[in-house]
């Protein structure tokens, strides 16, 4: 090697080695505020120096995850679910398994405090999944068992008890308890699905008697004390029921034996208990017809004294007292009765539905009045909770840069409340952020088609578009790219490796898979080969400064001093110094 060669790559190694301790000033700024914030003891003084920390360097995960427990301890659950996703997500393949497991678990327990049950569900079942020691899946366990116990699932609480007993026996005490509750919360789960089942066979007496035991052991248990309401209000309609048929047949028997003021007392009993009885009232009007037509032709009958018709002053012996006047249904009742039921099951709406027609024609029957404003309060206080869960997608969606999800998730809160916060500035950053980052032409609307040739149409483009389909679904790019998106990186960067090898001219293959390396974080031989690859025939790449960053430490940690590595040194040198510029 030529003296001024040599000359040369000693100046770039000590230039790198000079400026390279300048670059992380602002990450060793940003773990001392990760060490005062552990160290601080109030809450706020925690959450200030975390924020701090994060933005000396955006990419610190465990500020993320340390400001995500601080905002939990403050109480501030929507910001500590945004918080901890990002610790996740910014950078997943960074971090090792226990990190994981840890985001995770205090995850499920924020998604609880959000009454976000399935997200709760899903992050603890993964969390148990990453799990190696077995203290913490034991208590993975229990937080999982416990959740399945408050949504009724009471199979899946006792596995979870159990097997966190056999991975936990030093704390058997603790799973004992829970699957004693466990177990009694099972056998008022078999009594009241047996009362579900016996309504279902209109065994209601026998549904009610069980339902009594549920209620008295635990009256909050499922829906049992609603559940009880309704079997008691069935089993006394089925007894109506039965005595009102029973009433039935004997009024039809007196009327064909010609018995009609017991048939007419009858059929007028049945009708003042239900007035839509089988056709009861119809026969109640038919035989008081046929009594008012028999009291005109006696009326009406000549006195054989003198020839005149005369009135006879009092009925026939065998005529029964005129029945008292009945009184008329309660027409308003049955809606009435379909409101409470809906309230009772929670539906807000409907119930909502139900009282305003009820008070639109009678606007002082009963308490419909009171119901319908609870109804109304309940409705508004359900769509504003729906409102801020949509809120907080949409936020975690925006810091994501899920476009798409965070205008959709903002356009649902939109259309029923578009002043809500400051909604229309994030619905703004949704839409231009996806706008900016679409590419695609959007058609022009085409004028509506009958329904069959609609039908047609579609019909005729499935057949020519589903072979194409099938050629893109199990096409290599295809299949690497559907690998990125659910971020399965090993699996894409192999196909990419596979195609590279058959069409090693391929150009457009050698960006992509460099993008899967430093996602990867390799600097393994074939990764390098790639990077050498891309500056030697400079390929367009916007990762052409994090590349010729990691050659350039290959290098100076090799000692190479071939042109090719001192261009790529003084590359490396010229960003560190632009860098150090713009900083200072």
């Amino acid at each position: 090697m030529s003296l001024r060669r040599k000359i040369r790559w000693t100046i770039l190694t000590l230039s790198l080695l000079l400026v390279a301790p300048h670059e992380s000033q602002s990450q060793t700024r940003a773990a001392d505020w990760v060490k005062a914030g552990l160290d601080a003891a109030p809450v706020d003084a925690k959450i200030r120096a975390f924020e701090q920390a994060i933005q000396l360097d955006p990419n610190y995960t465990e500020a993320y995850y340390y400001l995500g427990l601080a905002y939990k301890a403050a109480g501030r659950f929507q910001e500590a679910e945004i918080t901890l996703n990002k610790a996740y997500f910014k950078n997943p393949y960074a971090l090792n398994n226990d990190i994981k497991t840890r985001i995770l678990y205090e995850l499920g327990a924020i998604y609880q405090q959000l009454d976000k049950n399935d997200k709760a569900k899903e992050a603890l079942s993964g969390a148990k999944g990453l799990a190696t020691a077995a203290s913490a899946k034991g208590r993975i366990c229990y937080d999982l068992g416990q959740l399945y116990l408050k949504e009724g699932n009471i199979t899946g609480a006792l596995a979870e008890f159990r097997e966190g007993k056999a991975l936990l026996p030093q704390n058997a005490k603790l799973f004992d308890d829970a699957l004693a509750l466990a177990e009694s919360k099972k056998i008022l789960d078999d009594k009241y699905n047996e009362s579900l089942r016996m309504m279902r066979a209109e065994r209601y007496d026998d549904a009610a008697a069980l339902l009594k035991e549920v209620v008295q052991s635990d009256r909050h248990f499922k829906d049992s004390a609603s559940q009880l309401e309704e079997a008691i209000r069935l089993a006394q309609r089925s007894k109506q029921t039965k005595r009102l048929a029973a009433l039935y047949s004997q009024a039809v028997a007196k009327a064909q034996s010609g018995e009609t003021a017991e048939a007419i007392n009858l059929f007028d009993e049945i009708v003042r208990v239900d007035p839509n009885f089988k056709d009861a009232q119809l026969q109640l009007q038919e035989l008081q017809a046929q009594r008012q037509a028999r009291r005109v032709e006696t009326t009406n009958t000549p006195n054989a004294t003198n020839g005149r018709r005369v009135r006879e002053e009092t009925p026939p012996a065998n005529d029964p007292p005129t029945p008292t006047p009945r009184a008329e249904p309660d027409l308003h009742e049955p809606l009435y009765q379909e409101g409470l039921s809906y309230l009772q099951e929670g539906n807000w709406s409907l119930a909502l539905a139900s009282f305003d027609r009820l008070t639109s024609i009678a606007p002082n029957y009963r308490d419909a009045q009171a119901l319908l404003k609870s109804a109304r309060d309940s409705l508004a206080q359900q769509t504003q909770q729906e409102i801020a869960a949509l809120y907080t997608e949409g936020e975690l969606a925006l810091q994501n840069g899920e476009w798409r999800r965070a205008a959709q998730a903002f356009e649902k809160i939109a259309a029923v409340a578009p002043d809500y916060r400051d909604l229309k500035n994030k619905l703004a950053d949704a839409h231009f952020n996806l706008n900016k980052t679409s590419r695609a032409p959007v058609a022009p609307a085409s004028p509506a088609l009958p329904l069959s040739m609609t039908t047609l149409a579609g019909a005729a483009a499935a057949l020519l578009i589903l072979p194409l389909v099938g050629v893109m679904v199990f096409s290599p790019i295809t299949r690497a790219r559907i690998f990125l998106l659910q971020g399965k990186y090993d699996r894409a960067a192999a196909l990419y490796e596979k195609m590279l090898e058959k069409h090693p001219g391929k150009i457009k293959l050698y960006p992509v898979l460099a993008n899967i390396y430093l996602l990867q974080n390799r600097r393994d031989e074939r990764a390098l080969k790639v990077y050498e690859t891309i500056l030697r025939l400079n390929i367009l790449t916007n990762k052409r400064e994090a590349i010729n960053s990691i050659l350039a430490t290959h290098y100076l940690n090799q000692g190479r001093t071939d042109m090719s590595a001192i261009h790529i040194l003084e590359k490396e040198l010229d960003t560190k110094m632009r860098k150090m510029r713009v900083s200072s």
